[in-house]
């Protein structure tokens, strides 16, 4: 009986909670600060690197143009010859050691161009070199890198999406959006077509972004987003695809003006989040501030008004919502006492 009775009262004890697992230490708190410090650096000396790469570009475009020019002049020159040959009354002789002295000439300039485009790239490649020398060790530099991966493993942000469809997002409404109908690529089997991709504007919430995964209207777009919970916004992300993996090298179907509404509801009005421009020579993935509304919104808006100069369509890549979850309200129960 006393067994059976330890045994109840064990029973009946609630089940004790789990430990809060500890707070930070001051040490790594210390470290995640010396790393923030180092990344800043680190990007600051890459702008850095990146302006002298923009000048070693030019230097090198100069020079092919130099090249150029020296190589036209060559040719004329011995079209000259060849006509005064023909024309005159010199002789070989006199005409082959005219053509060597200007050869001379032409020589000693194209020389000293190239001494001079030699001196001016070795000078930015030391100074780039002592640079990054003095300021980054091979340490430093594999655990940047590894943050970097991590970063762009961590859908290339390091922050939740919480427009993405497989996270809870979904697309509520396209309005009067006319997307764009052409059917380029297909699936054919012994030359029959079996499959026809689909201009879908859920691709605009999904994890994707090869070339052509892409949701194009004409003219002007809109699109509801549905996020997957209560949000205050405070950071949006649009990305399109890089030029670098168009068949042109040009990105004229991205968006180029285009704003975002944050709702609530069917019959409220939406509130406006800020109008923003992507900028074509900016990199594929370009962040946006949110205004701040001083409230969360179930859904947002995407108003899309303008692209850089595609004449048939728009392409929309990938949307992302960033910004800080809010407590969902509880229900109304009705209850009360009597």
């Amino acid at each position: 009986m006393v067994c059976l009775a330890a045994l109840r009262t064990v029973l009946s004890e609630p089940p004790s909670e789990p430990p809060e697992p500890p707070p930070p230490s001051e040490d790594q708190l210390e470290a995640v600060r010396r790393v923030m410090v180092t990344v800043d650096r680190l990007r600051r000396e890459g702008e850095a690197a990146a302006g002298r790469l923009d000048a070693l570009t030019a230097l090198l475009d100069t020079l092919r143009h130099d090249v150029r020019h020296l190589r036209g002049a060559l040719l004329a020159v011995q079209e000259g010859v060849g006509s005064s040959r023909a024309c005159c009354n010199r002789t070989a002789s006199d005409c082959d050691g005219q053509l060597a002295g200007r050869l001379r000439g032409l020589h000693r300039r194209l020389d000293q161009r190239l001494q001079l485009h030699a001196a001016g790239l070795r000078h930015n490649l030391s100074c780039g070199a002592a640079a990054l020398a003095g300021g980054v060790s091979r340490q430093q530099a594999v655990s940047i890198a590894q943050q970097q991966l991590a970063l762009y493993d961590a859908d290339k942000t390091g922050q939740f999406d919480f427009a993405l469809e497989s996270a809870g997002g979904s697309i509520v409404s396209t309005k009067c959006t006319e997307a764009y109908g052409a059917r380029a690529a297909q699936l054919t089997v012994l030359g029959v077509p079996v499959w026809y991709p689909q201009n879908n504007p859920r691709s605009v919430i999904q994890a994707g972004g090869r070339p052509g995964e892409c949701f194009a209207f004409h003219g002007e777009g809109l699109l509801e987003i549905g996020l997957s919970r209560l949000v205050r916004p405070t950071e949006f992300v649009l990305e399109h695809v890089a030029r670098e993996l168009t068949p042109d090298g040009s990105v004229r179907s991205a968006p180029r003006r285009f704003a975002v509404l944050g709702v609530t509801g069917f019959a409220e009005e939406a509130v406006p989040l800020g109008e923003f421009q992507y900028e074509e020579r900016g990199p594929p993935l370009q962040r946006f501030a949110a205004a701040p509304a001083g409230r969360a919104f179930r859904a947002v808006q995407l108003r899309v008004t303008s692209n850089w100069g595609h004449p048939h369509y728009t392409c929309l890549y990938r949307f992302r919502v960033h910004g800080r979850p809010e407590p969902e309200p509880q229900p109304w129960s009705g209850g009360g006492g009597r």
